[in-house]
């Protein structure tokens, strides 16, 4: 074997290991994870700190992002790292439905009554991706529940797992060929 063809293997080897690296990761996350922080956020906060996270993935996928957040949102009480992994996840997934198409993410804020007196906030992350077939949508926030060769199957499950432990909770609504919106719906001022 000539010398770059070995450089290049290692190369391989070492961007595999990564990879197994950061699902373990994901999932010592999702199995320890702590009670979240209670601490004051802006949700739009939290969404800008995780597009910051992504925005290398973005670029790289040829993926445009919209923003439609709200002005002036309540105060929510919770763990800004955990949350900022919730909207990490979501914009992945919508990056991973978009693979080799480019295409666009759209994120929105805003809030909710749910019931006299009782406020909520929400987040959409909306992909013009494929779409999750109907056969899929009952099963994707299960654990290690995948249709993606390079997955574990965990984003979604810890996604999931921390919006409930902030009192709040995930839905999604998808239409084949014409993208997926999640919506995490948060308490105002208030955690789990």
């Amino acid at each position: 074997m000539a010398v770059p063809e070995r450089e290049s293997g290692l190369e391989n080897i070492m961007a595999e290991v990564d990879r197994l690296a950061g699902r373990l990761e994901e999932l010592l996350q999702f199995v320890r994870s702590p009670e979240p922080r209670g601490l004051p956020l802006d949700l739009n906060t939290v969404l800008r700190g995780a597009l910051q996270a992504m925005a290398w993935r973005l670029a790289e996928a040829r993926v445009t992002v919209h923003e439609q957040l709200a002005t002036a949102l309540p105060v929510i009480i919770g763990d800004r790292l955990q949350l900022e992994r919730v909207f990490v996840n979501l914009i992945d997934n919508g990056i991973e439905a978009m693979t080799g198409r480019g295409g666009a993410i759209t994120l929105a804020t805003g809030t909710l009554a749910r019931s006299v007196g009782s406020l909520r906030v929400f987040a959409t992350v909306h992909d013009t991706g494929a779409g999750i077939p109907p056969r899929e949508i009952s099963r994707i926030f299960d654990l290690f529940f995948t249709t993606k060769a390079r997955s574990a199957g965990l984003g979604l499950s810890i996604a999931k797992k921390f919006i409930e432990a902030h009192g709040g909770n995930v839905a999604v609504w998808t239409q084949p060929g014409a993208g997926s919106t999640f919506q995490v719906t948060l308490p105002v001022g208030a955690s789990g």
